[in-house]
């Protein structure tokens, strides 16, 4: 497996160290042929759980400083996404940009309303440009869902971004809707060790 940046050495060693963690912590192998059910309600012989490694700080730290090195010159305001897989990812992205002119603030959407009537938590602003975020995208449904929730914030949606897109939908159904969509890491950097 190869993971190259054109033109940008560090984040190619960014990725390459974020592709190691996840061969040796993230990917999980059904075993027997026993399938995982996802969060898209689509069944799996492999799975990828970022759980536990969105709650490693190293882990969570280098994922954000993926992330603020792809959006930097993107005019972000805020980074958010549906709770609870987007939040540490929102928190670590807003805190690599610390040092730059225009910091990013974080945000989080929720399932159901909170006390107030709201699906926002964080620090989204009315007519923000915003970076939506997920840690595992096969159809884009909880990024479209945090899009939806976040509609009255008169916000534009500048752009998406994922840990890993299991390559199935997510990358289409943005490019119809205009956003660009950029991954992270993709199945296809894994599959050889799937096929095996």
């Amino acid at each position: 497996m190869s993971i190259v940046e054109q033109g940008n050495p560090l984040l190619t060693a960014y990725k390459s160290k974020l592709a190691q963690v996840v061969i040796e912590n993230v990917l999980q192998i059904g075993a027997n042929g026993s399938l995982f059910t996802l969060n898209s309600g689509l069944k799996s012989p492999f799975y990828y759980d970022f759980r536990p490694e969105l709650l490693n700080p190293r882990t969570t730290e280098l994922i954000g400083k993926i992330i603020w090195e792809e959006i930097k010159q993107d005019n972000v305001d805020s980074v958010g996404g549906l709770a609870t897989g987007a939040i540490n990812i929102a928190i670590e992205t807003a805190r690599a940009s610390l040092g730059s002119p225009k910091p990013t603030r974080a945000f989080y959407t929720l399932k159901e309303p909170n006390e107030r009537g709201s699906f926002v938590e964080g620090n989204l602003r009315y007519g923000d440009n915003v970076l939506i975020v997920d840690d595992t995208t096969t159809t884009g449904k909880s990024m479209f869902e945090t899009i939806e929730k976040i509609k009255g914030y008169d916000c534009t949606v500048v752009k998406a971004m994922c840990i890993l897109d299991r390559e199935q939908g997510a990358a289409e159904a943005f490019q119809k809707l205009g956003i660009p969509y950029v991954p992270i890491l993709q199945h296809s950097d894994f599959a050889e060790l799937i096929e095996d």
